[in-house]
């Protein structure tokens, strides 16, 4: 069974290349446009369990961080990994202190480093965090 990665990001430029990145490479994508809209596609398909979520940090409704503590509180999701994307510096302070939270790729990323990222956490299911700036 191929895996399924949702992708969060407001930005539909971004969200389009990831979901064909991830189309090409053997993945399932299913998308939402801000945090908010991602926990009620989540919550409404209870059949939908994404083998892990590629979340923007800067978003309307909810911005990542506040998206991932959210999951993070709900039992269906609280096991998903997620990792952020940013195009701006985040202080520390700004991350997420969850344990579903795995790292942060800046953009603009390297695609096959993106890949990597991707398969460690659906693939190979490794569950350590990764940081890549």
């Amino acid at each position: 069974m191929k895996p399924v990665v949702m992708v969060v990001d407001d930005d539909p430029g971004v969200a389009n290349l990831l979901c064909t990145l991830l189309i090409s490479h053997g993945y399932i994508p299913v998308t939402a446009s801000n945090g908010y809209d991602a926990i009620n596609l989540l919550s409404s398909s209870p059949n939908l369990k994404p083998d892990m979520i590629i979340t923007d940090y800067s978003m309307p409704v909810l911005n990542g961080r506040e998206f991932i503590e959210k999951i993070s509180s709900l039992s269906e999701t609280k096991d998903i990994p997620v990792v952020m994307m940013s195009g701006s510096r985040i202080e520390e302070k700004d991350l997420p202190e969850t344990a579903n939270y795995k790292g942060l790729v800046t953009k603009p990323f390297k695609i096959n480093t993106l890949l990597e990222v991707i398969r460690r956490f659906t693939i190979e299911r490794n569950d350590s965090p990764v940081v890549l700036a």
